[in-house]
């Protein structure tokens, strides 16, 4: 027991934030195995920079094999206009959208069983035709247990919050083939948490099981 304990103690030490860079080498390494619709949900594992990271992918639209290297942009809220989602024709909307997105990952930190509900509520507001797929759910807003009702409750959220330890992992390859968009957070103790539902290494599977 104690050498298990000293082995994952190791890799919790792993999962360390990342500082903003630029043309940062990323590889995807594993997800957590839980999928909602036959699609992969949080958390997904980047290694950056010999680093273990756990992140949530915001891009339904691309795609990221296990094993799959690529460059990527490590950008904070400050500098979010290279955003792989950012419309220059409307910055205001763009901001919006990020900050939902970062909100709902703070939220899946502190309610992990969620994690499928709120990935696909991310993934809604930068595909809207994320909304009605398999994996899609709704019920009641005032209950936090659908997508539905997460993405109301980002679209609704006023409340001070703090953005500062979130950043985006934009690819390099920003064309319509390139890979995902991913969302990180400098990890809390909550986050770590998240470690012990398991790390699976599924070798070269797809992130989803249909659609690409």
């Amino acid at each position: 027991m104690k050498r298990f304990l000293s082995c994952f103690g190791l890799f919790l030490a792993l999962l360390v934030a990342i500082p903003a860079g630029a043309d940062t080498t990323v590889k995807l390494v594993g997800v957590g195995g839980a999928s909602q619709g036959g699609v992969y949900v949080a958390p997904y594992f980047l290694k950056v920079n010999g680093q273990t990271i756990s992140v949530m992918c915001d891009d339904y639209l691309h795609d990221v094999y296990i094993g799959e290297s690529w460059k990527a942009n490590i950008i904070p809220l400050s500098n979010i206009s290279s955003g792989r989602f950012w419309n220059p024709a409307d910055p205001a909307t763009s901001l919006h959208d990020y900050e939902m997105a970062f909100w709902l990952f703070g939220q899946w930190q502190s309610h992990p069983s969620q994690a499928g509900n709120i990935n696909f509520a991310v993934w809604s507001i930068f595909d809207p035709a994320v909304i009605g797929h398999s994996g899609w759910t709704t019920g009641p807003n005032a209950q936090l247990n659908s997508a539905s009702a997460w993405l109301y409750a980002a679209q609704h959220f006023n409340g001070p919050y703090d953005y500062s330890g979130f950043y985006l992992i934009v690819p390099t390859d920003l064309s319509r083939s390139g890979p995902q968009e991913y969302i990180e957070r400098t990890p809390e103790p909550a986050a770590l948490a998240l470690v012990g539902t398991g790390f699976v290494a599924l070798g070269f599977m797809r992130r989803r099981f249909i659609g690409g």
